[in-house]
């Protein structure tokens, strides 16, 4: 009888063992459950941030823009001039031309005339040779540009003009390419425009107030 009220007595505490190692259980089911929704979580918005990130670079290599072109500087080289019955003036300019290309893909560009324009009158031809300026790459190089006055008609304001020592001049080019991303693949045609004005100054035999727009 004594054994049995022992026996008796001693039952519920394994049954409370038994609750206490059910209740660890479940929750460690639950956190190891809670872990894989955070880590599903997580490897879900690394994918949408790589997604977008991918997306964002097919969009800036696959959609190329214009090439930037500038007129640096312009030198004047054997000016002569005349101010009797035909007013007249020759001369020589070198500009100095960056292009420069913000593309993924290489700029290959044709030959190309661009105009100097007098009084709204073509008096020199720039002559852009073929080329090609590398990826995210800025290219540099002098154009020399001969400016002859003959081909006006009319010299009346010419003259006036070397009267004061100054002449206004306009320029304008177009730079015209495809962009390659890889080879024998062609994107869309570009065109890189170069519109400026200028003064060329007699007396110190220079070129004034370069604008470009």
């Amino acid at each position: 009888m004594k054994e049995h009220n022992q026996s008796f007595a001693l039952a519920p505490a394994r049954i409370h063992q038994r609750s206490d190692e059910v209740y660890a259980t479940i929750n460690s089911k639950f956190a190891r459950k809670e872990r894989c929704n955070k880590c599903f979580v997580c490897l879900l918005a690394l994918f949408v941030m790589l997604c977008t990130i991918v997306l964002v670079l097919a969009i800036i290599v696959t959609h190329p823009t214009n090439p930037g072109i500038k007129l640096s500087s312009v030198k004047v080289k054997n000016l002569e001039h005349g101010n009797g019955k035909h007013a007249y003036f020759n001369v020589t300019l070198v500009a100095k031309v960056t292009v420069k290309n913000a593309n993924f893909g290489e700029f290959r560009y044709v030959r190309t005339n661009g105009s100097v324009y007098y009084g709204g009158m073509i008096i020199g031809v720039v002559i852009f040779r073929h080329g090609s300026v590398e990826a995210r790459e800025t290219k540099v190089f002098n154009v020399p540009v001969d400016v002859r006055s003959y081909r006006l008609q009319d010299t009346r304001f010419l003259s006036i003009d070397i009267n004061q020592g100054i002449v206004n001049l306009t320029s304008y080019a177009e730079l015209k390419g495809t962009v390659h991303l890889v080879e024998d693949h062609v994107m869309k045609i570009r065109t890189a425009k170069l519109d400026c004005g200028m003064r060329l100054n007699f007396r110190s035999q220079s070129i004034q107030h370069l604008v470009c727009n």
